[in-house]
């Protein structure tokens, strides 16, 4: 009996052992699968986690650049401003006071005197997404008057993108705006470095006029170029010609980080008509010493060379280098200007 309960007792682990080994492969086949179930899970939590993170990283970077998610009024890039909750539209309120303290000695032509220089408001924004705009009212003692008015569209947004920066990148501007010419002329009376813009600038280089303008910044702003058609009057064209302006500004070594950094050259082209009787071609917008001319006490060009006047078209070159490094900054601009000159005399007697 001994040894039969023996083999009973083998033959019973032998059918017993088949049975375990599949119920252990069973078990071990669950562990892993849950194992799989709950890495599936920390995975999940992980990418709720970075979606949450990167959610609340976009609002805050939206914050800090003036554009908090939702709001419909604050600080929005330097600027009180307004915008849509989905951020397509955007209105920035600007503005600023140039005020002069002048004192002279003593003389009978100049007399001490406080002076306000110019009153503007700006207002600027966008609609929707590759679409900007502007207005810029100045107000003086004889009025009001219109500075910039102008729409800015990308022409990517318009036509479609087709995937080239050269075409994607352009912007095309309609309105009244400063034309393309001159790095003094184009920066913001707020922002020059002294008291006023260069004598030559001011003289010679085109100030604000209605037109047309494509615009485009190319290799990471080492290019820039512009090219605008405009009235050649500010208002109307009243001598049916057109001016045309072209600029090009090249910063070779923006790449770099070193003193070569902020260096660029820029050339500027422009050509315009001066009719008759007109505010000389190169001032459209009546600013400078020119006026009028024709008068009784013959203001204007000749003020400069008595005898002459221009008539006919004109034509603008302006080459500048500019180059800034930490707190120094070295600013060169040359202009020279062709003229068609006619006897003064001569010309009033012709067209009088």
């Amino acid at each position: 009996r001994f040894w039969g309960g023996i083999l009973c007792i083998g033959a019973l682990l032998v059918i017993a052992l088949p049975v375990q080994a599949d119920e252990v492969e069973d078990l071990q086949r669950a562990v892993q699968e849950l194992k799989a179930e709950i890495a599936e899970m920390k995975a999940e939590k992980a990418l709720e986690a970075s979606s949450v993170e990167k959610v609340v990283d976009e609002y805050l970077s939206r914050r800090a650049a003036g554009e908090g998610s939702g709001d419909t009024a604050g600080y929005l890039d330097g600027k009180f401003g307004f915008r849509s909750p989905e951020g397509d539209f955007t209105l920035r309120i600007g503005g600023g006071v140039v005020f002069d303290a002048r004192f002279y000695e003593l003389d009978n032509l100049q007399m001490n005197t406080f002076d306000i220089g110019l009153v503007r408001l700006n207002f600027s924004g966008q609609v929707g997404e590759g679409m900007k705009y502007k207005i810029q009212p100045e107000f003086t003692t004889s009025g009001v008057k219109l500075k910039d008015a102008y729409m800015a569209f990308a022409l990517a947004r318009l036509f479609g993108a087709t995937g080239s920066d050269y075409f994607d990148g352009i912007e095309m501007k309609l309105g009244q705006f400063k034309m393309p010419f001159s790095y003094s002329a184009l920066g913001s009376s707020y922002e020059t470095d002294l008291l006023t813009r260069p004598i030559m600038v001011n003289a010679v280089a085109p100030g604000r006029d209605i037109g047309l303008q494509f615009a485009n910044t190319m290799y990471e702003g080492m290019l820039y170029w512009a090219l605008a058609m405009s009235n050649g009057t500010n208002s109307t064209n009243d001598t049916n010609e057109f001016s045309y302006w072209a600029r090009l500004v090249v910063a070779p070594f923006l790449s770099n980080d070193n003193w070569s950094k902020n260096f660029h050259f820029g050339l500027s082209f422009g050509t315009a008509y001066n009719g008759e009787g007109e505010t000389a071609a190169f001032k459209t917008a009546g600013e400078g010493p020119y006026s009028e001319v024709g008068s009784s006490n013959k203001e204007g060009y000749d003020q400069f060379y008595p005898s002459l006047i221009t008539c006919g078209r004109e034509f603008l070159w302006g080459l500048e280098v500019i180059w800034f490094f930490q707190q120094w900054a070295v600013k060169a601009e040359w202009m020279y200007v062709t003229q068609d000159l006619k006897q003064y005399d001569d010309y009033m007697s012709t067209y009088s």
